[in-house]
């Protein structure tokens, strides 16, 4: 049987002028995720990060980063597909890190399995 998660919203009309920390997915039986960002603003540069956690229980949840997945923003107004693979994490979610401007930012997230 396979697994997925369609539209996730992650971030949903977030202020780029703050840190941002996305809803979580539970991507413990999938294998790929696509994430799509789009934004707008003035001035706008920081950093779309991803975090995931090994375990699902709410008393192991130890978020760490995915250092090898972070994007650049770096214009007023963009939008990204990113492709996260071999996940093998219990927990996903996006962060959006600000270094200046402002602006509104949108992150939603599809994720699949690949085996029956």
């Amino acid at each position: 049987m396979k697994h997925y998660i369609e539209g996730h919203k992650c971030i949903e009309n977030g202020s780029m002028a703050l840190t941002l920390t996305g809803k979580e997915a539970r991507v413990l039986l999938c294998d790929y995720a696509i994430i799509h960002a789009k934004w707008s603003g003035s001035g706008v540069s920081g950093t779309i990060k991803f975090e995931v956690s090994l375990s699902t229980k709410t008393n192991e949840i130890d978020w760490y980063e995915l250092e090898s997945e972070a994007y650049t923003v770096s214009s007023d107004t963009g939008d990204v597909e990113l492709n996260l693979k071999d996940l093998c994490h219990g927990l996903l979610r996006a962060k959006y890190v600000p270094i200046a401007g402002t602006g509104t930012i949108n992150i939603k997230m599809n994720a699949k399995s690949i085996g029956g």
